[in-house]
């Protein structure tokens, strides 16, 4: 321990230092202080920790910060308040705060609780430098009313999680202005995510906020993650990059007066969206927010969004049961080789190229082959390219289910007035996944 530091302070590694901690628990009170100085292990040379427990009390401010001169390896290291009580962690306290570089193997971080009047900003993990998540958890880290900018993680640097759980974590609050969710993306900041879990975020806020699993305004890349269960599943926001490959957002769910939808936003005329191998389905908003992929509405334009491979289903307005949001366009939209099951519309000053993909009218209420609550293409905007599309299913006709879009020369029309009309369960197969959210299959 280096000499005159902060009396909250029980490891503290110099930038010269070096330093092996293992099998080891630190606990106990600390005195006062704020969570720029007084951190329980502050780090600023090279510092490794193998099977050490932090437990935090009530008292404490933070747990483990990583200066920017300095490197931290460590596994099967617990950071935990297993005694916190409702509303307890101070100002702007947090679970780990990186500025240099940090390899986190087999961790946990989990039971934070911000202040209750704290007007605080939180997070369980702070990133500012590089860090690597290496099968990790972040979870049940909660920020109440006054708090800002509560998340899982908050990101500012580069962050690579490989088998990361973000789940559980959120933020109790009616009319709030910050950004909390499983995972925040800063701008500039670069995020990397290979077989992961972003699920069951969120929040109780009624008002104000933009709340979602994550929030991207930098640049994200995620591989075989679920978004799943969160307050909003994936928003792409300003001049943000997000691309989602074989990955799921399902399950989640809108507020009724939040501004935004609950599967996939692209908001921001410099923002870009990449779907690849994804499916959005079962994502339910109220009041007629949109559920399923949006690209722009009516607080934000929308950016560039490219789908393909992609499987777009069962997202509808939870008040009235309808399953007719798949896809809202409003900048510029590319879909290759993809499968919706809803309405798409495609709005005013948008352009749209559509190739070699189904669209059917939305299921019923039942979610099943039922009746119709939808239409399957509006068109406000500009069509740049249909072809080898299949449209339609037997339950519309077709101008029941088209409106200002004529499909084009090699574009298969199935509604009840075509020369081919085709009942949706013989276009498409439905099945369920573990969550009950809808799967789609085109048959042959």
């Amino acid at each position: 321990q280096v000499a005159a530091v902060p009396v909250d302070r029980v490891i503290d590694v110099a930038a010269t230092g070096d330093l092996t901690l293992s099998e080891a628990t630190i606990s106990g009170d600390s005195g006062s202080g704020t969570a720029s100085n007084s951190p329980r292990i502050h780090n600023a040379g090279n510092l490794q920790l193998s099977n050490v427990s932090l437990l935090l009390n009530p008292e404490t401010v933070a747990g483990i910060a990583n200066t920017d001169s300095g490197t931290l390896t460590a596994d099967h290291v617990l950071i935990d308040a297993p005694d916190n009580p409702y509303y307890s962690v101070p100002l702007n306290g947090f679970g780990i705060l990186n500025e240099g570089n940090i390899t986190l193997t087999d961790s946990v971080v989990r039971n934070l609780e911000t202040n209750y009047y704290a007007n605080a900003n939180h997070s369980s993990v702070i990133n500012r430098g590089s860090m690597r998540l290496e099968r990790s958890s972040i979870t049940g880290n909660f920020g109440h009313y006054q708090s800002r900018a509560v998340s899982g993680i908050d990101n500012a640097g580069y962050l690579l999680g490989n088998g990361l759980k973000v789940y559980r974590n959120g933020y109790y609050c009616y009319n709030c202005d910050g950004d909390p969710a499983g995972i925040v993306n800063r701008n500039g900041a670069t995020l990397k995510l290979m077989d992961s879990e972003i699920t069951s975020n969120g929040s109780s806020a009624v008002y104000g906020a933009d709340f979602a699993g994550l929030n991207n305004f930098g640049r994200a890349e995620l591989e075989r993650v679920k978004i799943d269960r969160n307050t909003g599943g994936a928003f792409n926001r300003d001049s943000g990059y997000l691309r989602l490959v074989d990955s799921s957002v399902s399950g989640n769910h809108a507020y009724p007066h939040a501004r935004l939808g609950a599967g996939v936003v692209n908001l921001g005329s410099s923002a870009k969206l990449v779907l690849s191998g994804v499916t959005v389905s079962g994502n339910y908003a109220y009041y007629s927010n949109k559920a399923g992929v949006i690209n722009g509405g009516k607080y934000l334009p929308g950016g560039e969004m490219i789908i393909t491979n992609s499987t777009i289903s069962n997202n509808f307005d939870r008040n009235w049961y309808y399953c007719n949001y798949s896809v809202q366009n409003c900048g510029s939209m590319t879909i290759t080789i993809s499968t919706l099951c809803g309405e798409l519309i495609n709005g005013v000053d948008a352009t749209l190229s559509l190739s070699r993909t189904v669209i059917t009218a939305p299921f019923g209420w039942d979610y099943g082959y039922g009746a119709v609550t939808g239409g399957v293409l509006t068109n406000e905007g500009t069509i740049l390219k249909s072809e080898y599309n299949l449209f339609g299913d037997s339950r519309l006709t077709s101008a029941e289910a088209f409106a200002g879009f004529t499909p084009g020369p090699t574009d298969v029309v199935v509604t009840s007035d075509s020369t081919r009309p085709t009942a949706l369960k013989d276009i498409v197969e439905v099945t369920t996944d573990s969550g009950g959210n809808a799967l789609l299959a085109v048959k042959d």
